[in-house]
C-alpha cells in the first residue's frame, strides 16, 4: 500500500488527527508520498474529499475519507480504523463515483443559475427524449452522491449510490415545468438559456463559478480512482 495524505490543514481537528495519523503509518512502517500512490487518505470536510476527487479522478488509486468537516454528510473512516484498512480486516464498500463534465468537473452538481441581479432566467433543459422547459432561478443537475444535497433541497429526488441515473431540478420554477427529470447515464444534458434578467453563473460543487454560456453541455462519466466507504456508512439517497 502506497498512501498520499491529503488533508485539510486549515482546520485545527485535522491537524490534531494528522499526527496521530503519522504515528500509525509510521509504527506500521508505511511511508506517504505524493509522487507515487495507490491509496488516498482524504481529512477534512466534504467539499475537501469533492477537490481531492477532481484532483485524482483519473488515478487508479482508493480513496479513504476521514470525515472531519462541521457539516459533512458524507460516510467515512476514524482515524482508529487505519490499522484495520492496512491490513484489509475491515468490511467496506467500493464505489467507482460518476462526475460531470461541463466546462468544469463535478462530483455533486452542476448548478446554472441567476446571480445578485437577475430575477428570473427562462430555460430549456433537453436530454434524450426528455426536456424540461421552465422560468426560475435556475437548474440543478446532480450525480447519485450530490442528488441527497443542493438537489435534494431544491425538491428533487434523492438517488441511490449505485444509480445510474441522473437527476435533473429545476430551482425556484416560477412559471413552466416546476418538477424534476430523471435521465440515464449516456445522455447529454444541454441547457439553453432562453431569456435571462442579469447575470448567470453555472456553478460545479458549490465552489467553482463562472458566467454561463448560452447553451452548456453536461455529460457523465465515471473517474478510475474508487471511493471506499465502510459498510455502515450512509453513502447514498433512497433506494
Amino acid at each position: 500500500m502506497k498512501i498520499a495524505i491529503f488533508a485539510n490543514t486549515g482546520r485545527e481537528k485535522v491537524r490534531k488527527n494528522l499526527i496521530d495519523l503519522r504515528k500509525i503509518l509510521k509504527k506500521s512502517g508505511i511511508s506517504v508520498s505524493r509522487s507515487e500512490f495507490d491509496t488516498a487518505f482524504v481529512l477534512g470536510g466534504d467539499g475537501w474529499l469533492l477537490k481531492t476527487l477532481r484532483e485524482v479522478r483519473s488515478k487508479r488509486v482508493s480513496v479513504y475519507f476521514f470525515p472531519m468537516g462541521e457539516n459533512t454528510h458524507t460516510g467515512g473512516f476514524r482515524i482508529g480504523d487505519t490499522p484495520g484498512i492496512i491490513t484489509n480486516t475491515l468490511k467496506t464498500l467500493k464505489y467507482r463515483p460518476p462526475y460531470l463534465q461541463s466546462s468544469m468537473i463535478a462530483f455533486n452538481d452542476i448548478v446554472i443559475k441567476t446571480g445578485k441581479v437577475a430575477r428570473t432566467m427562462k430555460y430549456r433543459v433537453t436530454a434524450g427524449k426528455k426536456s424540461i422547459s421552465s422560468e426560475g432561478d435556475g437548474v440543478i443537475v446532480a450525480t447519485p452522491i450530490g442528488s441527497t444535497a443542493y438537489n435534494k433541497a431544491a425538491g428533487g429526488k434523492a438517488l441511490a449510490l449505485e444509480s445510474k441515473k441522473t437527476a435533473i431540478t429545476p430551482l425556484l420554477p416560477f412559471r413552466g415545468d416546476g418538477k424534476g427529470i430523471i435521465i440515464g447515464q449516456n445522455h447529454t444534458i444541454t441547457v439553453e438559456i432562453l431569456n435571462k434578467q442579469g447575470d448567470v453563473w453555472e456553478i460545479a460543487d458549490g465552489c467553482l463559478i463562472k458566467p454561463a454560456l448560452p447553451l452548456t453541455k453536461i455529460s457523465r462519466k465515471t473517474a478510475m480512482c474508487r471511493i471506499i466507504f465502510p459498510e455502515t456508512a450512509k453513502t447514498g439517497g433512497k433506494r
